[in-house]
């Protein structure tokens, strides 16, 4: 792999290895995932994928989206993306996803994106937080993002309305709930959640103790040489920002600690 920047995907967390491609016949799967690269300007290089336990294997795509089947929902599977320069990414990106079918069933992941972007609406969601998260007494210099993009501080016990700009129409979106900054960032709780986005219309999410989140941790490892920032994003199937970031970052210095 080269030096571009990377960007991680993932419904729980990510990890790659390296990367070997097989010709073992393909088995009989039943279980369908669908994943689409949103691109844009058309740098979509080349796609791999494998199951666990398996060996990597050259996507066949229709159009720009890959159909895996799976004879096991809740074996992971892995899919890795390579992206040339663009705009918004001028290095390049190298996408990585790992995920079950019994997690993602329909995904759309953001090789490159339009210049300038347009088409989104400024939707106001109104949170409710409770004064405990899982236990953990929150504090006003808590922070909350929606999608992991716009947010603010925490208001134990009351209410707080920020803004989230996605396409109009029914779908799903992310709130997480942090304490402390960058890398040193700890997710307390968050949810995901339905909307409709349209002009003059808002959204309301009510948080509760029991909406919690669990810590993994994973090793990223690049082959020497590499380099690059690492973000661990969350998603599932319905929603429809083309890219998430968590608070927490890391720069690739051959292996790094990832923590979500």
């Amino acid at each position: 792999m080269d030096g571009r920047g990377v960007f991680v995907f993932s419904a729980l967390s990510v990890a790659l290895g390296g990367c070997g491609i097989g010709e073992i016949p393909p088995k009989s799967y039943t279980e369908e995932v669908q994943i689409e690269f949103y691109d844009a300007e058309g740098v979509l290089e080349e796609v791999y994928y494998r199951f666990s336990g398996d060996v990597w294997r050259a996507a066949s795509l229709e159009g720009k989206t890959l159909r895996l089947r799976s004879e096991d929902p809740s074996l992971p599977f892995e899919v890795v993306a390579s992206c040339g320069p663009s705009y918004h990414y001028p290095g390049g990106q190298i996408l990585f996803l790992r995920a079950t079918a019994v997690e993602v069933k329909n995904l759309r992941l953001p090789c490159s994106l339009p210049h300038p972007y347009k088409g989104q609406v400024s939707t106001p969601i109104a949170v409710s937080f409770p004064s405990t998260l899982g236990g953990v007494p929150l504090a006003s210099d808590d922070a909350f993002t929606f999608d992991g993009s716009s947010g603010g501080q925490v208001a134990p016990g009351g209410t707080q309305v920020a803004y989230l700009s996605l396409p109009p129409g029914p779908q799903k979106a992310s709130l997480l709930v942090y304490r402390g900054y960058g890398s040193g960032a700890t997710l307390l709780g968050g949810e995901v959640f339905d909307l409709v986005v349209e002009e003059g219309r808002g959204a309301t999410v009510n948080l509760s103790d029991r909406d919690t989140v669990e810590t993994r941790t994973w090793i990223v490892a690049l082959s020497e040489g590499a380099y690059g920032t690492v973000g661990v994003l969350y998603f599932k199937d319905g929603m429809r920002r083309y890219f998430a970031a968590t608070p927490s970052y890391a720069t690739i210095q051959g292996r790094v600690r990832i923590y979500v």
